[in-house]
């Protein structure tokens, strides 16, 4: 009976062994291919153009969702998107229906972002509108620009180019689950060049490769309601659509690792294909 047992035991151990070693790594080749033609008839990654300001934008195929592979820059009036370096606005009293505007312009940052930026601009206007055009502009999607609330579904709806909408939580779950949930598969080079160098071995740690399915991400940070810009360089946060509550929005959020939580903030804004 022992010898039963043990011979069963080792049946099940050379199973699993085999199993394992059948389980096929991830590969960019299978998951978002450079080349080739997606489930909408076009090519797999490419360009297209928002009519609204004749803005072109890139775009990828990532398993079976169509990402853009560039932050959005369209241009919302303020207080609801801004540029960093750029006025910022926000409703006088968040709380109390006064939409009398204070406004005010923070460039405290803008001579560490053309140092990482590697910048040949002699002004602060230029670097803040190199790095607008690199990172995308920062949203608030909600209600009357608030810190806090639901979501304007008006805005919502429409901030994105034509058959583009701003993803929902599952949509981005979708595209973690697309790359394994390593970073690095849709993390662009430049973003890890321009972290601190204490900082680059430490992202590098989940391994490559870099940029696999051509995402391009950048760590653009967030813009709080201080007029101040945090994590730039260290983080990226993206806007959702779904509501995590009455307070706000999910916010996805990228670093080492991939997470949800609310961050009442403006945040850039990455478009999915309807």
């Amino acid at each position: 009976m022992i010898k039963y047992s043990k011979y069963v035991f080792l049946l099940i151990s050379l199973f699993l062994l085999s199993c394992a070693e059948d389980e096929p790594e991830w590969s960019a080749a299978d998951v978002c291919p450079e080349t080739g033609m997606n489930a909408y008839g076009i090519p797999n990654r490419g360009t297209f153009v928002d009519e609204r300001d004749g803005r072109e934008y890139k775009y990828t195929t990532i398993g079976k969702q169509v990402w853009m592979a560039e932050n959005l820059k369209y241009e919302l009036p303020n207080p609801y998107s801004t540029c960093y370096g750029k006025e910022f606005c926000v409703p006088r009293g968040f709380w109390l229906n006064d939409t009398t505007q204070i406004c005010n312009t923070d460039t405290t940052r803008l001579a560490e972002i053309a140092e990482r930026l590697h910048s040949t601009c002699e002004t602060n206007e230029c670097v803040a509108d190199e790095f607008c055009e690199k990172y995308g502009r920062f949203y608030t999607l909600i209600k009357d620009a608030k810190t806090s609330g639901f979501l304007d579904r008006d805005i919502v709806d429409s901030v994105c180019p034509k058959g583009w909408h701003v993803p929902t939580k599952v949509e981005w779950e979708t595209l973690f689950e697309s790359v394994d949930g390593v970073v690095n598969r849709l993390l662009k080079e430049e973003a890890i060049l321009a972290m601190e160098p204490i900082a680059i071995e430490y992202q590098r740690k989940d391994g490559g490769p870099i940029d696999a399915c051509g995402f391009s991400m950048l760590y653009a940070g967030y813009y709080d309601y201080s007029g101040g810009l945090s994590s730039i360089f260290r983080a990226a946060y993206f806007t959702t659509s779904t509501m995590i509550n009455t307070e706000g929005a999910y916010a996805v959020i990228f670093d080492v690792s991939i997470g949800f939580r609310l961050i009442d903030t403006k945040k850039i804004i990455r478009c999915i294909k309807d």
